[in-house]
């Protein structure tokens, strides 16, 4: 790992930061990072009410799954669900979540 990001180095004048994502990247270890990030992500967008209707939130593929224990939060949150889902995708700087169910 060290030596292929040393030769990146070597072949470009690029920072450190982007020769680590491009790593990431090219050796598929971003899905995994980018899933992280997004279950992260939830309790930052949404604030301490939602969160607290929340058992548990999860990436399955590019599908963001969400356990809500309040079927009136569920309702309102599907009527938001592509507003949502852009929002993630704004915050994680790709467009990673295709989908969002919740449960």
């Amino acid at each position: 790992i060290y030596n292929n990001i040393i030769y990146m180095a070597i072949d470009t004048s690029k920072k450190l930061s982007e020769l680590i994502v491009e790593y990431l990247r090219d050796e598929d270890l971003n899905v995994g990072l980018l899933q992280h990030r997004a279950t992260l992500l939830w309790s930052v967008l949404f604030g301490p009410t939602i969160n607290n209707a929340t058992r548990n939130v999860y990436m399955k593929d590019n599908t963001l799954i969400v356990e809500l224990q309040s079927s009136v939060v569920r309702h309102e949150l599907s009527m938001m669900k592509n507003k949502i889902i852009r929002k993630f995708n704004d915050a994680l700087g790709t467009e990673f979540v295709k989908d969002i169910v919740f449960r």
